[in-house]
């Protein structure tokens, strides 16, 4: 009787776990996806939204790491200055990991529709839980 007790108590517990883990991928997914539909509606600050509003913020690229919230907002709004600069802005995501109780990482493709070109790359990105929901903390995009 005390194993069948046991084996329920720990069969639950591994239920919420899941339940518990299933849902903050969801939700660095949709931090992700709600950080495209800010773009894709001229919203850079909103954009910016998703993004861990600290000095330790990392966005790094081809062309080096921006350190900082700010930093990071004033580079996307000189690179994209207008809508036609933005294009309209499209993820594939690929895989999203917890990295423990805290941390997240996801990772996927990103293309910008412009009517000039279609520039594409990678990201992978390193999310953490904050008050807010996920942030991300580091932008690794190429």
């Amino acid at each position: 009787m005390k194993t069948a007790i046991l084996f329920g108590i720990i069969l639950i517990a591994f239920a919420c776990s899941s339940n518990h883990e299933t849902s903050r991928k969801m939700a660095i997914q949709k931090m992700v996806m709600d950080s495209k539909d800010a773009w894709n509606k001229g919203d850079i600050p909103g954009f910016m939204g998703s993004y861990e509003h600290t000095n330790n913020t990392k966005f790094i690229t081809k062309k080096g790491t921006t350190y900082g919230w700010d930093s990071t907002l004033a580079r996307y709004l000189r690179s994209y200055p207008n809508r036609e600069k933005m294009g309209r802005l499209e993820f594939t995501l690929d895989s999203t990991e917890l990295l423990g109780s805290e941390y997240g990482h996801i990772t996927g493709r990103w293309k910008l529709l412009r009517a000039s070109d279609t520039p594409q790359g990678y990201f992978s990105l390193i999310t953490r839980e904050t008050k807010e929901g996920p942030k991300i903390c580091i932008d690794h995009t190429w």
